[in-house]
């Protein structure tokens, strides 16, 4: 038996939308999102909602205006993506805690809305340049592992990959 709902006998894809910054800004012809669509084949509907730039609280703000009107009860599934965390440690200043929590916020948010949720762990950056960052990320990233199926409904763990997510390896 199909599940999938029909409109005018024609059956509507499920979707994934990303939302996020700018590693989620990049564009449907590289990145993270070509990876996800080509591991999840031609079986769903990708929309990029990310905006370079942009923090959690930022995308918090714009989800119920940007996010949740995009879910559709004619989908047999309404996925979205969520990767923030860099912007809103680094260019809004915020703590672990803070980080955390806004993300926990915005992913509860979005399942509330009927979404089902995958919240993506924080990737390193330059050590140099941001020398606090990293222990505020594993810190945050711990809180999500441990936490996430109160908040989402699924966890991509970027920052545990053994080619991008260890420190040091923000070139990568």
């Amino acid at each position: 038996m199909n599940s999938s709902p029909l409109i005018n006998g024609v059956k509507r894809l499920p979707q994934v939308v990303f939302d996020g910054n700018s590693l989620t800004d990049q564009g449907l012809g590289n990145g993270y999102i070509t990876s996800v669509a080509s591991a999840l084949g031609n079986g769903y509907d990708y929309l990029k909602m990310g905006v370079g730039g942009q923090n959690t609280a930022a995308m918090s703000i714009a989800a119920p205006t940007k996010i949740d009107p995009l879910k559709s009860t004619t989908r047999s599934k309404n996925i979205v993506v969520a990767w923030e965390i860099l912007n809103h440690v680094l260019l809004a200043g915020a703590n672990a805690t803070q980080a955390y929590d806004a993300m926990a916020a915005y992913c509860l948010a979005r399942k509330n809305a009927g979404w089902l949720v995958v919240v993506v762990t924080a990737l390193p950056t330059n050590a140099t340049t941001y020398p606090t960052f990293e222990a505020i990320r594993q810190t945050v990233n711990t809180n999500l592992r441990t936490n996430y199926a109160t908040f989402a409904n699924a966890l991509a763990d970027a920052g545990n990959d053994a080619t991008i997510g260890q420190a040091g390896q923000a070139a990568n």
